[in-house]
């Protein structure tokens, strides 16, 4: 689920309707061109939530109707609101254009009101391009305007907005700090519903943090402060936060409950992309309490309203846990449609990245060209004012161009290597884990080998089962460079499963999560566990072991998860010497992987620690293996 970032430049108040739009078209007939700027707006308004198509044509018609008019301040205005509207349907570039555009406008006919509003939403923009810095920058200015014009209102949602940044950047720290002081300044307004979006924001990062405590506790005041100013869509917000925290503490039939509260809410008002959500949300639930009959109804709507929305990430989603569904319940032709379907969704989404990337630095390259030659021209009429020689007008005029070109023609060459490097680590993280599946699957085939061989058939039908369901998981997550970590888990039963038919000693095998690893949603790197536990397996234990342990425990730490892999086996020096020193191919490809998720300060910290249990207490034997993969959320 995306954070939840309520606090807008433009806080849309008002709701018009379905029953008022036509008394409002027939007022269009009699009205003047101001009036008809205004009623057009306020049929957008009616249309913001259902139908957002709508609502920009007749934003488009009320800014026609303001430029015939020559009403700068409503043009401005209209822009904004228009902008708003794409940043919600999430295309953020013609969002940016648009506050850029009204900005301009604010600042010739310096209306202060409209410049914080217009750099405010700017700021929104690039912030959810992920460019903090130009987003840091735009706030300040905005907190700094504000204190000069004395508006703390503006203050607060600024302050607010700098919040956002740094939950984004999963610094709750500093979220927390920037919220409690919007929350601050809301009070001393006595601004009841600024102070309700603060500590709903205060909510989403005590729930980032694991404080789910404190984070239910913070919903039910905003929840409660929302009701009372008749908020009620925000309401449903703070319920579907306290869904997602009851779901991460395993308490699914209480987050039905309070995400079929929301939805309610979510109907009246029309808001698709939260029906579609929370439909999504409770089957998830019931996925969890392996109903999944009554998830798959959910699913079905969520499915249907994804795709009038266009909205391919979040089919991408729901069609993976259709799939899930079917798959449990046997309907394998069924599972297979949607894993198919999930496919598709999920290339679309792949394509249009890189259609929206090229288009993005041709904009960018066209925007510098012209630019460039605007800046030229500027130069070219000083010139032309201050020297009377033609000659040396045009060589000055020529050489600038050059200049200009090549330094275009360098930063774009820079731009396309920068590319290609990124393309190049791609490429090299996808080679390791093909890498991987081979030497896993060699080891199956030769324990299937071995049971055919010996001419049991029942073993072997059993081993020849569970390794299709095996090899169909590892397909599956072998086209993904992250998975759900409730897959990784999955993987990882199926393959002790089968293990323990080829072993001659009982194994016991455990896997412990902290309450505040969300498994459903965390997302790590397919197969990165299973290889530690082929060699714990392989080389860890004798034959005539009879208490052989395996225990995994995976904790939240900070930003990471840290894992450790721990045995009761002969030891990590044992095993060498049994070895002759012989590297383990998997775990050397593994050890690259584990390199290859952290960047700068952090790749240096991220080692792969292989201890024997022995040199910590002579009293035990056995090994253990820690280290750390980044927290990311699937939302």
């Amino acid at each position: 689920m995306k954070n939840l970032l309520f606090l807008l430049f433009l806080l849309k108040c008002s709701f018009v309707f379905s029953q008022e739009i036509d008394s409002l078209k027939q007022l269009l007939m009699t009205e003047n061109s101001e009036q008809k700027i205004h009623t057009y707006i306020s049929i957008s308004d009616a249309f913001y939530y259902s139908v957002p198509d709508s609502a920009e044509n007749y934003l488009n018609l009320a800014l026609n109707e303001a430029q015939k008019a020559g009403n700068t301040i409503m043009q401005a205005k209209i822009m904004i609101q228009k902008g708003i509207l794409y940043n919600e349907q999430g295309d953020i570039e013609k969002a940016k254009n648009l506050f850029s555009k009204s900005l301009i406008l604010a600042e010739t006919i310096k209306d202060t009101s409209l410049i914080l509003s217009a750099k405010g939403n700017l700021g929104n923009c690039y912030l959810n391009l992920n460019k903090y810095k130009d987003a840091i920058k735009i706030y300040s200015e905005v907190i700094e305007i504000a204190e000069k014009i004395k508006n703390p209102v503006v203050e607060a949602i600024a302050y607010g907005a700098l919040g956002n940044l740094y939950l984004i950047k999963n610094e709750y720290d500093k979220a927390l700090d920037y919220y409690t002081i919007s929350e601050k300044k809301f009070k001393e307004l006595k601004n009841t519903n600024g102070i309700a979006l603060s500590l709903m924001n205060i909510a989403t990062v005590y729930a980032n943090m694991g404080k789910n405590k404190d984070a239910v506790q913070k919903y039910k005041e905003a929840d409660k402060l929302f009701k009372k100013n008749k908020n009620f869509l925000n309401s449903a917000k703070c319920l579907s936060g306290i869904a997602k925290v009851y779901q991460k503490l395993n308490k699914f039939n209480k987050s039905i409950s309070a995400e079929k509260e929301a939805l309610k809410t979510y109907k009246n008002f029309d808001t698709k992309m939260d029906i579609s959500y929370a439909y999504s949300m409770i089957a998830s639930n019931y996925i969890n309490l392996k109903k999944y009959q009554t998830a798959l109804l959910f699913l079905d709507s969520a499915y249907n309203l994804s795709g009038t929305e266009k909205n391919f990430s979040k089919s991408e989603q729901i069609s993976d846990k259709i799939r899930i569904c079917y798959d449990s319940l046997g309907n394998y032709k069924k599972a297979y449609q949607y894993s198919e379907i999930n496919k598709i969704y999920h290339d679309s989404i792949f394509d249009i990245e890189n259609e929206n990337k090229f288009s993005e630095l041709e904009i960018q390259f066209e925007t510098a060209k012209k630019e460039q030659e605007i800046e030229l021209y500027k130069k070219t009429e000083e010139l032309l004012q201050k020297e009377s020689k033609n000659r040396l007008i045009l060589l000055i005029s020529v050489s600038s161009f050059l200049f200009l070109s090549i330094i275009i023609l360098f930063l774009f060459y820079n731009r396309t290597k920068l590319k290609n490097r990124i393309k190049q680590s791609d490429l090299e993280n996808k080679l390791l884990r093909v890498q991987m599946n081979p030497h896993f699957i060699f080891n199956a085939l030769s324990s299937i080998e071995h049971y055919i061989y010996k001419n049991d058939i029942q073993n072997s039908s059993l081993y020849i089962a569970d390794f299709a369901k095996l090899m169909r998981l590892i397909l599956e997550s072998s086209r993904k460079s992250l998975i759900n970590l409730n897959e990784e888990i999955e993987i990882l039963n199926y393959y002790i499963k089968f293990q323990k038919l080829r072993i001659n000693y009982p194994l016991d095998f455990s896997i412990n999560i902290s309450e505040s690893v969300d498994i459903e949603n965390c997302l790590i790197p397919p197969m990165l566990i299973q290889p530690f536990v082929e060699n714990a397996i392989k080389h860890g234990f004798k034959d005539d072991i009879d208490n052989a342990a395996i225990k995994i425990t995976l904790q939240l730490q900070k930003n990471t998860i840290f894992v450790t892999i721990e045995d009761n086996g002969i030891g990590i020096n044992h095993s060498e010497n049994r070895r002759n020193n012989h590297q383990s191919l998997s775990l050397q490809i593994t050890r690259e992987r584990l390199q290859k998720l952290f960047t700068g300060k952090e790749k240096k910290k991220n080692k792969l620690v292989i201890e024997d249990l022995s040199n910590i207490n002579p009293e035990l034997h056995g090994t253990k293996i820690s280290f750390k993969v980044p927290y990311i959320g699937e939302f």
